[in-house]
């Protein structure tokens, strides 16, 4: 595998970026007409035959990950790359990055990655010594992980020691957890969300859905939010575990809620997208060609669907303003913290846009 990759940046406009390697995605007028327009364009250097796997959007970075797995670490804000490394054997699955304190968390088999996202230096490789079920949350003091076991595993930063191991009453698979200085909170696969102290396995609270919560869960400062398999999204309050709202989709849910600070996005398969208002759980609309969330600029929300096509909604009236040809859009990923929207073609371009206005 090759160790080292050229990474060509093009700050400016696209007809720029074209002129130096990277092509067009989406032309600058259609943006234009659309009240869009690019930040920048990049271009990453890969094999004739390797393929982009997956893309993650972690606070001010975004992480590619190619079917070899090589990632490219990338700053979201200005396209530059931080650094670029094979980040475990081709064929081993590798976790969605956490990024905590500066550095970058990635679980790649069965070793944990630790990057310096601010220097771009790898810090560490350590071996995990037990099987990982799904992907870890980290705070100051302990990475979190889920272990195929059916055990959340707290292992000390300092030492890489497991410090203690917490479970769920009814023994059943934990598949995911969120974490900070004072609280992980784990779901499983019998539906349950459980509380606990982030210091030790004491249990404060634990909300019960009807059927499993296999998609990641999310959090923001209002609650916590969990798609289950029993059609429903919960919103729950993250101090005491009460129920705040239900959203009934009307299918089972397999993938997590997009939360910005005013809507909730939940892709349902076949019914498509729905807005939810995040403070009462109310529809706001349904997109029914909908596939995901792109970004949010105030009240307008920006949309993929599996078409090609980008529908620009209107969050308070509920209605489609326009729709964008992205046709030669092969990825995305979906951006709750501002208006940028992140997009990649099948020819390794990589472009962020934002709203003009």
């Amino acid at each position: 595998m090759r160790q080292l990759r050229i990474f060509v940046f093009i700050f400016m406009l696209a007809t720029l970026a074209s002129s130096c390697g990277a092509e067009i995605i989406v032309s600058e007028t259609l943006l234009n007409e659309a009240g869009l327009e690019t930040v920048w364009q990049s271009s990453l250097a890969m094999g004739t035959n390797e393929k982009v796997e997956n893309i993650w959007l972690e606070g001010e970075h975004l992480f590619v990950l190619t079917d070899i797995n090589y990632i490219f670490c990338i700053d979201r804000n200005t396209g530059k790359l931080i650094i670029s490394l094979p980040i475990a054997r081709p064929g081993l699955p590798v976790l969605k990055p956490v990024v905590v304190g500066g550095i970058a968390y990635i679980v790649a088999g069965n070793v944990m990655v630790a990057i310096d996202v601010a220097g771009g230096v790898e810090l560490y490789r350590e071996q995990i010594n037990f099987v990982v079920a799904a992907a870890p949350a980290v705070n100051a003091t302990y990475y979190y992980t889920p272990s195929i076991d059916k055990k959340l595993k707290a292992v000390s930063l300092e030492n890489k020691r497991t410090v203690f191991n917490a479970s769920a009453d009814d023994g059943s698979a934990i598949t995911s957890v969120i974490a900070d200085n004072h609280f992980a909170i784990f779901s499983t696969n019998s539906g349950s969300v459980v509380s606990m102290d982030s210091a030790s396995p004491k249990k404060i609270w634990q909300f019960d859905a009807v059927l499993a919560i296999t998609a990641p869960l999310v959090r923001d400062k209002q609650g916590i939010y969990a798609a289950s398999r029993d059609t429903n999204v919960y919103k729950i309050d993250a101090a005491r575990g009460k129920l705040a709202w239900k959203f009934h989709t009307g299918a089972a849910l397999d993938t997590s809620p997009r939360v910005t600070n005013s809507a909730v996005y939940q892709f349902a398969q076949s019914k498509g997208l729905y807005a939810i208002n995040a403070k009462n759980g109310k529809e706001l609309w349904r997109l029914a060609e909908g596939s995901d969330f792109l970004a949010q600029d105030k009240n307008t929300a920006y949309v993929i669907d599996e078409t090609g096509t980008c529908s620009v909604m209107d969050n308070a009236t509920g209605k489609k303003i326009r729709t964008i040809n992205f046709l030669k859009v092969a990825k995305s990923v979906p951006n709750i913290s501002d208006n940028k929207i992140y997009i990649m073609d099948s020819k390794n371009n990589l472009t962020c846009i934002k709203p003009t206005k």
